[in-house]
C-alpha cells in the first residue's frame, strides 16, 4: 500500500508532500533529512519507507506498469512497511497542517475610545502565534467582511512618533490613532486614496495579517474581530434573514439545542454594534421579557445547555445592543413552548415591528419641564427637571440628550454644570446648564466643520442594569423645546450693506368647515 507519509526533498531540490511513494527520489541516501527535523517521527518513517522499497518497483509503479510483485529478497522489506502503525502515518499527514495552525494569530479586539460615528481611535490586541517562524511583522486591515474584500491598511504612531503601518512580530497590542495619538482614521474600507468614503463606508471588521509569511496568501493565519465604533446612539435592529431553533430537551419548561440566526444583508454595516441581546419573553411582542445573555457581533449561534429553564417565557427574542443601550424593537423572535409542556409553537419567524413594555408608571421617564433663560437664539441655558420611574431599583444613572427629533436618533449628551458629567445620579432629576458655560449650542454636533441639526426635544433615558444598557426610547422622556429669543417668526438683520430676511412662516395651512349652521365652525386646521 501506498500511503501520504509526509514531507520530502530530492535531491534536485524539489519539494511537496509525499503522497505515494513512486518518486524515484525515495531511497535514503537521496534524503536531505534537516528537512525533517520539524517532523520528528515523520523523518524516521521516511527514511524507513525509502529503505524498505526497491527503486524498481517505485519506478514501475509510477508509470502505471503491470509488473509482477516485488521480487522475494524484498518481501520482508515490504512487510515492514505494512506493520507500521497507522497512527505515525497518520501524523505525518496531520503535521504540517498543526504547523499551520500554530501561525495563527487569535482573539483580535478593537476598544474605540472615540466618540464620534465614523471615526476610529484605539487600541487593536490579539493573541500571537505560538510559532513565529517566518513572521517579521504584522500588517492590520480595516474591512468590509473577514475576506478582506475591500479594505484599507492601518498605520499606527511608533515610539519615533512616526506613523508606520508595519508592527513588529513581538507586539500583541497597538493603539491607531492616523497621523498623530490626537487624531483619527476613518472608518472606511476601500483601496482608494482619493474620496475612499464613496468606494465603501461599511467597514466592520479588523484584520490582523502575520507578515511575510504566512502572509495574505494564507487567511487561514489572518486574526478576525469585530469593530464596534463607539458612538453615543443606542442600538439600531439588524435585520436577521432567518433565526431557527429546535429544542432537544424534553422536559416541560426547559430547553436544551442551538439557536442560529444570520443576517439579511451580509454587507450589512455592523459597527455601530457590539452585541447581540438574547431574551426570553412571555410572548412574540416581548412581553415579561429578560436578558439571558450578550453573545459578540460576528456570532451567529448561541448553544442552550440541557435543562436550561425558561419558566412561563416561552419566546426567545434577538436584540441588536450596544453601550448606550439595546434596540428598541427585536430583530427576530421564535417561540417553543408553555412552562408545562402542553403548547409547541412552529410559528414563522419574522422581523418584529412592535414591542411591548412593563407598566408605563414603573418604568417611563415623565413630566419634563424646561425655561430657557437665554434669549439668544440657538443658545438654551436653565435646569431640566423630570419625574423619576416608579421603580428605580434597576437604574444607576439618567443621560439628557438634544436630538431634531423624539426618536433621540441623533441625540447628543448634555453635561450637568455642576456635576461635570453626562450621567446623572438617581435621586437628583435635574440637569443644569448654568455656571462657567452660561449656554450650550442647541445642535446635534459638536466638532467644528461637521454637519448637525438643530435640536427639537429634550430626551431623558435611564440606563437600567437589566438591559445593560438605555431604557427604550419609547419609555424615555421627551420634551418639546422651545428656544427662547427676541426674534419674531419672521427676522432680519443687516449684513455687509444688505438685509438678511428669515421667514419662519408655515408654508401652507388648510381648513375645510364641516358645520352647516351658519357662525359656526367645525373641522381640522392642518
Amino acid at each position: 500500500k501506498y500511503w501520504p507519509i509526509g514531507r520530502y526533498q530530492g535531491a534536485d531540490g524539489a519539494q511537496g508532500i509525499q503522497s505515494v511513494m513512486c518518486a524515484t527520489h525515495l531511497r535514503k541516501k537521496e534524503f536531505h533529512l534537516p528537512t525533517f527535523k520539524i517532523y520528528g517521527v515523520c523523518g524516521k518513517l521516511m527514511a524507513m519507507a525509502a529503505q524498505a522499497l526497491p527503486r524498481g518497483v517505485a519506478r514501475r509503479r509510477c508509470a502505471g506498469s503491470q509488473s509482477q510483485a516485488p521480487p522475494h529478497r524484498s518481501e520482508r522489506r515490504r512487510q515492514r512497511i505494512e506493520r507500521l502503525p497507522m497512527a505515525f502515518v497518520f501524523l505525518c499527514g496531520m503535521l504540517p497542517s498543526l504547523v499551520r495552525a500554530s501561525q495563527q494569530v487569535t482573539n483580535v479586539q478593537f476598544t474605540d475610545d472615540h466618540t464620534e460615528l465614523w471615526k476610529l481611535r484605539g487600541t487593536v490586541s490579539w493573541t500571537k502565534p505560538s510559532n513565529t517562524t517566518g513572521i517579521t511583522h504584522y500588517n492590520i486591515f480595516l474591512s468590509g467582511d473577514a475576506a478582506r474584500t475591500e479594505y484599507s491598511l492601518l498605520q499606527y504612531v511608533n515610539s519615533e512618533g512616526i506613523s508606520v503601518p508595519d508592527v513588529p512580530v513581538d507586539a500583541e497590542e497597538v493603539y491607531i490613532s492616523g497621523a498623530s495619538i490626537a487624531a483619527h482614521i476613518w472608518r472606511f474600507c476601500s483601496t482608494a486614496t482619493i474620496d475612499p468614503v464613496w468606494e465603501n463606508p461599511y467597514a466592520d471588521t479588523i484584520i490582523v495579517v502575520p507578515m511575510p509569511t504566512p502572509g495574505l496568501a494564507d487567511p487561514s493565519s489572518w486574526g478576525i474581530g469585530h469593530c464596534y465604533d463607539y458612538h453615543t446612539s443606542p442600538a439600531v435592529a439588524p435585520a436577521l434573514a432567518d433565526m431557527s431553533f429546535s429544542d432537544e430537551d424534553p422536559d416541560p419548561g426547559e430547553i436544551g439545542g442551538t439557536l442560529e440566526w444570520s443576517l439579511q444583508d451580509p454587507d450589512m454595516d455592523t459597527a455601530t454594534l457590539s452585541h447581540y441581546a438574547i431574551y426570553f419573553a412571555a410572548d412574540a411582542t416581548g412581553g415579561a421579557e429578560y436578558e439571558y445573555t450578550k453573545v459578540p457581533m460576528g456570532t451567529n449561534s448561541l448553544v442552550f445547555p440541557d435543562n436550561t429553564n425558561h419558566g412561563d417565557r416561552v419566546c426567545i427574542l434577538i436584540y441588536g445592543y450596544n453601550p448606550n443601550g439595546r434596540a428598541p424593537t427585536a430583530s427576530k423572535y421564535h417561540c417553543f413552548e408553555l412552562a408545562d409542556g402542553t403548547y409547541t409553537s412552529t410559528t414563522v419567524t419574522r422581523t418584529m415591528t412592535t414591542t411591548q413594555t412593563a407598566d408605563p408608571t414603573q418604568v417611563a421617564v415623565t413630566n419634563l419641564a424646561f425655561t430657557d433663560e437665554t434669549d439668544k437664539i440657538y443658545r438654551i441655558t436653565g435646569t431640566l427637571t423630570w419625574t423619576p420611574p416608579g421603580s428605580e431599583t434597576t437604574i444607576t444613572h439618567y443621560r439628557v440628550t438634544m436630538s431634531s427629533d423624539a426618536t433621540d436618533s441623533d441625540g447628543y449628551p448634555i453635561t450637568d454644570i455642576q456635576l461635570g458629567t453626562t450621567e446623572i445620579p438617581v435621586g437628583r432629576n435635574k440637569l443644569v446648564m448654568l455656571g462657567s458655560h452660561p449656554f450650550v449650542i442647541r445642535g446635534t454636533s459638536r466638532t467644528y466643520g461637521e454637519p448637525g441639526y438643530w435640536a427639537n426635544y429634550l430626551v431623558v433615558r435611564a440606563y437600567r442594569t437589566d438591559l445593560g444598557g438605555y431604557q427604550p426610547v419609547s419609555e424615555a422622556g421627551k420634551l418639546l423645546l422651545y428656544d427662547h429669543s427676541t426674534y419674531s417668526p419672521t427676522f432680519s438683520w443687516e449684513q455687509d450693506g444688505e438685509t438678511i430676511s428669515i421667514d419662519r412662516a408655515l408654508d401652507s395651512v388648510t381648513y375645510e368647515d364641516e358645520d352647516p349652521e351658519d357662525q359656526i365652525c367645525n373641522g381640522t386646521i392642518t
